[in-house]
């Protein structure tokens, strides 16, 4: 039989009023779950569309349901990131606000949010984002004073070519008549496993909310289990600066390291930079680099090589759904300070990376990188301007098992084609390796 709308309103009032309260909450909370699949199947899409590039499809997705999406932090930051491409700064604001006052401790949005006041013309707002963004410097976030941490790690790995040597057991000379010669076998590619550990202490002094000095001293080792000749060691020394004004942040330092192998100090070397980028984090805004180092061999006389290095850099990091990506390219060259057969080394180059998370503690990393050298004079033994192209590639995971302690798997592979078989190479490196930070 069928029952009238309002008899089916009688019997609903009649029921007891815990009843009918329970029917509704379940009826908006049915709502509300409908309501946030609504709004991650239209990130999905836009998510997609802007992987596409198609920026304008992704605002007016989620330009649709804004409103009703209004409290997802994740749906106003990529409505707000759009905007700032499409060129509307001023209607990204409002998602970009809300996105940050939901979920502070999102890198992006702060980021995102400074970019939109800087292209706006409101350098004061566009600092002040800056400071209160997780991503800026510690400087920028912490009081005045001094901070400080320490950091210890272990691994265990195995190495290809631990001495980047040739596959090769013999090469022709060509400068002594086309002659063969056998190459000794610790002059040939050798694989080996090794046991690493690294310290690590840094400092800083925040000198202001807009200026830090960083202070950082490490040693790294690396020692084989059977090629103890070429275990190696790494002492550095670093001091950093860093500046943040409404026209830019400037940051500039220098660092010490010298390196030894079976215990004997085999160079030095004392390197400078300098970077500027316009506005913090901005995927329009690249960083512009100069590194000017100083290396010195030493062991035998004469040195067996020397050189003062000079590198151009323009780089950048950017957000790119849940990962970032970033990118470099380089350029510089090599100037001999000892008489060296193959003259001075010109160099271009780039780099890729990318970072991401796979779970709630567990991201995965990855980057490859090119350079391409070419040196000036042609070489007597084996008549031949030299030439070598340098390609890496390495992927690994990151595990934050508890607060500061961390455990990373990495697999590295290396190639270098040279046209003078005695620099042609390949190698390989698989570590897994635990670690503690800890400091305030």
């Amino acid at each position: 039989m069928k029952v009238s709308e309002a008899e089916h309103r009688n019997r609903y009032l009649m029921r007891p009023p815990w009843i009918r309260l329970l029917w509704c909450s379940a009826g908006m909370l049915a709502a509300a779950q409908a309501m946030a699949g609504i709004c991650e199947t239209v990130l999905d899409s836009a998510e997609a569309d802007w992987r596409a590039g198609r920026i304008t499809e992704v605002v007016h997705q989620l330009r649709q349901q804004e409103l009703q999406c209004a409290d997802k932090p994740r749906n106003n930051l990529v409505l707000g990131e759009a905007l700032l491409l499409a060129g509307q700064p001023a209607d990204a604001l409002l998602p970009l606000e809300r996105a940050v006052t939901l979920d502070p401790q999102d890198k992006a949005g702060w980021r995102a949010l400074a970019q939109a006041w800087f292209m706006l013309g409101d350098n004061e707002a566009t600092l002040k984002s800056l400071q209160t963004s997780p991503s800026a410097p510690v400087g920028l976030m912490r009081t005045e004073g001094i901070h400080w941490g320490f950091s210890v790690e272990e691994m265990r790995g195995y190495d290809s070519n631990v001495n980047q040597a040739t596959d090769a057991t013999s090469i022709i000379v060509p400068g002594l008549g086309n002659v063969r010669f056998q190459l000794n076998p610790l002059s040939r590619q050798n694989g080996d496993g090794y046991w690493g550990n690294a310290v690590h202490a840094r400092g800083q002094w925040v000198l202001s909310p807009t200026m830090d000095v960083n202070l950082s001293v490490g040693d790294t080792r690396r020692n084989y289990d059977r090629l103890h000749v070429f275990s190696t060691e790494n002492r550095n020394m670093a001091v950093r600066g860093n500046y943040s004004t409404a026209i830019g942040d400037w940051s500039a330092g220098m660092q010490y390291d010298q390196l030894f192998q079976a215990g004997q100090q085999v160079r030095t070397s004392l390197t400078s930079s300098l970077n500027w980028q316009a506005v913090r984090n901005s995927p329009s805004w690249p960083i512009i680099g100069l590194d000017i180092g100083s290396y010195h061999y030493m062991g035998r006389q004469p040195p067996m090589d020397g050189f003062v290095e000079s590198v151009l850099s323009i780089s950048n990091t950017f957000p790119l759904g849940r990962s970032s990506i970033g990118w470099a390219l380089l350029a510089g060259q090599d100037e001999a300070t000892v008489r060296r057969a193959d003259g001075n080394r010109e160099m271009v180059g780039m780099r890729l990376l990318a970072t991401g998370p796979l779970f709630r503690n567990l991201e995965w990393f990855g980057w490859f990188g090119r350079v391409d050298s070419h040196y000036q004079h042609s070489n007597p033994v084996f008549m031949e301007k030299r030439h070598e192209i340098l390609e890496d590639l390495t992927v690994g995971l990151n595990w934050t098992i508890y607060r500061g302690l961390s455990m990373r798997a990495q697999v590295s592979a290396s190639r270098q084609r040279s046209n003078i078989k005695l620099f042609d190479y390949r190698r390989s490196d698989a570590n897994l390796g635990l670690r503690y930070d800890f400091g305030r």
